[in-house]
């Protein structure tokens, strides 16, 4: 039974297999028709299609990277001539510019020199009055001072009677706090550095010398009108005209060789050194000063109001040399009694007695000056410079 199940199982298998094939045979027949000649000609147009678009992608892709090579071509184009137009713009406006000659400023650092020595000169004797040994001395030292400072005081009456040392030496000698004296003397050597690189010496001697000689005789006639025979010294009219012409002619230059600091900018600091003189004087001469008040005591010092009388009926020169001479007194004694302290020596004979006396007489004297106290007219001279360089300006 087994072996009869086998064999039928055998035969069964066979004629499945052949019925499949028998099948199988007409289906590929079907298709055969259709894979000849249009079959081929669909798939070459697909693949014509395909190729086209590939290509079509390659060419928009070098177009792109074309006008993209254009467009950094183009800008960088006009990157350089926008720099060009700059850097010709920026030559035809002077901008940092500096001259290319490196000459040494002997004027400017002339100038400078000279005012040192005339300032130490002055303030060396000054100091010495601190070391004297004896009032006599100390009263010699004083009269030193005053006959020193006499080539620097200027007036009026005394340039009309012909000491024209007084057209040139107020400007030398420098009065002014420390600050101001540095700034002064920086302002000098940059813009005189400056103008003789540019145009020589001899255009730099003539701001210097002409601001001198000019704003003194300016500040002496103004002086002789506000407070007659009252000297003024310090003036500036050199470091104003030196200054005021760098910045003006040539506003955008370098203030030095390489330093992005345009020479008008040196303006500021001459500006804000003048301007408490400025606002001083026309406060003075807009407000009345407040009347003499007598220092506080218990009872009413008939004294005091006898002093200051006595005092306002002499001239505002007089009452000035009399404060000065007085202070000059006063500071000398107050130094020398503080090298005595310091070196455990004894004090000299007789000097609080002198310095108590000085007081005593500079104080009404004080008094009147501070109520007839008369504007300072220094500044004027600065004025005067620059009307010299608005002139010189253009020649």
């Amino acid at each position: 039974a087994m072996i009869l199940r086998q064999r039928f199982a055998r035969r069964a298998l066979q004629s499945s297999c052949c019925r499949s094939s028998s099948l199988r045979l007409p289906l590929l027949a079907a298709k055969r028709p259709f894979c000849d000649d249009e079959w081929k000609r669909d798939l070459e147009a697909r693949r014509a299609v395909r190729s086209g678009t590939s290509s079509a992608s390659e060419s928009t892709h070098q177009t792109t990277s074309a006008d993209a090579e254009g467009a950094a071509e183009g800008l960088k184009e006009w990157q350089e001539r926008i720099a060009d137009e700059i850097g010709t713009r920026a030559e035809e406006m002077e901008v940092f510019a500096y001259p290319s000659s490196r000459a040494v400023p002997f004027v400017s650092l002339a100038a400078i020199t000279c005012s040192a020595v005339a300032t130490w000169w002055i303030y060396s004797a000054q100091s010495a009055i601190g070391q004297a040994e004896s009032v006599a001395e100390l009263d010699e030292l004083v009269d030193d001072v005053l006959l020193r400072m006499k080539p620097f005081n200027l007036e009026l009456r005394d340039l009309l009677s012909g000491d024209l040392r007084l057209l040139v030496f107020p400007s030398l000698l420098r009065t002014e706090s420390t600050n101001v004296c540095v700034l002064n003397a920086l302002l000098m050597a940059v813009g005189g550095m400056l103008i003789e690189r540019s145009y020589g010496p001899a255009r730099a001697l003539a701001l210097v010398v002409g601001g001198a000689i000019l704003g003194n005789a300016a500040a002496a006639a103004a002086g002789s009108m506000v407070a007659p025979g009252i000297p003024c010294a310090g003036t500036s009219g050199p470091v104003t005209a030196i200054t005021v012409y760098c910045s003006i002619v040539h506003p955008m230059w370098s203030v030095w060789p390489g330093v992005p600091i345009p020479t008008y900018w040196l303006l500021a600091p001459l500006l804000a050194s003048k301007w408490p003189q400025v606002r001083d004087a026309f406060y003075s001469l807009a407000f009345r000063r407040l009347p003499i008040e007598q220092p506080e005591t218990e009872e009413p010092d008939h004294n005091w109001k006898m002093a200051v009388d006595r005092w306002r009926d002499k001239s505002l020169s007089e009452v000035y040399a009399k404060v000065f001479r007085a202070a000059l007194v006063v500071d000398g004694c107050t130094a020398v009694e503080e090298r005595n302290w310091r070196d455990g020596s004894r004090s000299l004979d007789g000097l609080a007695a002198r310095a108590r006396q000085e007081e005593d007489e500079m104080l009404p004297a004080a008094a009147v000056w501070e109520e007839r106290q008369p504007p300072d007219v220094s500044f004027v001279a600065d004025i005067a410079a620059v009307f010299l360089v608005l002139v010189l300006r253009r020649m």
